[in-house]
């Protein structure tokens, strides 16, 4: 052994053997817990593999009426049901057959929740069954949502195109934004100019989704998703865009009385409320954690153009946030990521510059 007679070594050199028996011990702890954890894990694949074999499916049905924007609650409960029985690597069949009512962001929605689950199991098995209504069934094949699956089907697609098929991404995607403005001037028989406030909102939620992840370790699925519906009677064309992140509640600033509530919440009902938080982060407060003068401008920007009437019926789902159009109300169930709806007509794309 090495002998030290300076005082001032002896305690540098007793400091890094502390330090270094501190990290061994560390590293000890946590091989114990990845191997505890493994162990889970390749029993209940077993388990899996098993159920599998023996065709012993988790059967769950989906409400009548799919749809968060219409229906929050049961929709959001069967997801919770779905995800639920994912994660403990049971086999499951989806019944989709009495859906009756049903707007596809259930169907992004679907796709978000499937996509992190991917990414979090080792293995995955979902079967289901389309519904029986052939106007929903056409809708589902149409908007591009069983292109994420495998399916013994021949998709029929709709020959009038009347839906931009969903598509998913990491980060900007110039190509599909500009995609996106072709199909509303194709649609609504106008010049490019007027989809250039369309162009700059789409690419500020892409821009978002990546920019303000900064609470969430690196994934492998896709940050954003995007649809588009075109209706030729009503003349409008509906937009659905979900961010696949933790959801606009986790990732703002909150103050110190909101920090108080959201934990006095967890015990008792109180007046906590997301929509709140979420509605004062549209209007434009200073709430971006980042505390950086430069961020937090891409919500309010976004809400400007619903004020002056360029998208319409607005809607923003985020956690338990709930914003419809000028009300906001908190979900008894949470979702998660950010689902924004709106709406475009030929009309509201003249709408003034907001620059």
């Amino acid at each position: 052994m090495k002998k030290i007679r300076d005082k001032k070594a002896y305690i540098l050199l007793s400091r890094r053997r502390f330090v270094k028996k501190q990290k061994r011990k560390k590293h000890r702890k946590l091989l114990i817990k990845q191997s505890y954890r493994d162990r889970i894990i390749e029993k209940r694949k077993k388990a899996f593999r098993k159920k599998v074999d023996k065709n012993k499916y988790e059967n769950i049905s989906t409400p009548s009426n799919f749809s968060i924007i219409n229906n929050p609650g049961p929709t959001l409960s069967f997801f919770k049901i779905l995800r639920d029985n994912m994660i403990k690597y049971n086999p499951v069949y989806v019944d989709m057959s009495s859906i009756n009512q049903m707007t596809t962001d259930a169907l992004v929605y679907f796709i978000g929740v499937l996509q992190q689950l991917k990414t979090k199991l080792k293995v995955l098995r979902l079967k289901g069954s389309y519904p029986k209504d052939k106007k929903i069934k056409s809708l589902m094949e149409t908007s591009g949502f069983l292109n994420y699956f495998e399916t013994t089907e021949d998709v029929q697609f709709d020959p009038n195109k009347n839906t931009f098929e969903i598509k998913s991404g990491n980060s900007v995607d110039r190509l599909t934004v500009k995609n996106i403005c072709q199909f509303v001037m194709k649609k609504f028989e106008i010049q490019k100019s007027k989809t250039s406030m369309l162009y700059a909102i789409i690419s500020e939620m892409m821009n978002n989704t990546k920019e303000h992840a900064y609470n969430s370790n690196e994934n492998d699925y896709d940050n954003w998703i995007i649809f588009l519906r075109y209706y030729p009677n009503k003349k409008c064309i509906d937009f659905i865009f979900m961010d696949t992140g933790l959801g606009i509640p986790k990732t703002v600033h909150k103050k110190k009385d909101e920090k108080i509530l959201k934990a006095i919440s967890k015990i008792k009902s109180i007046g906590y409320s997301e929509s709140k938080i979420v509605k004062s982060a549209l209007e434009g407060e200073f709430r971006t954690k980042t505390r950086h003068k430069y961020r937090g401008k891409g919500l309010p920007k976004i809400y400007k153009c619903v004020k002056i009437g360029y998208l319409l019926k607005f809607n923003l789902f985020s956690n338990k946030a709930c914003i419809v159009e000028n009300r906001e109300e908190d979900l008894s169930q949470e979702m998660n990521g950010t689902l924004y709806f709106w709406q475009l007509t030929k009309e509201s794309v003249n709408a003034k510059d907001i620059n």
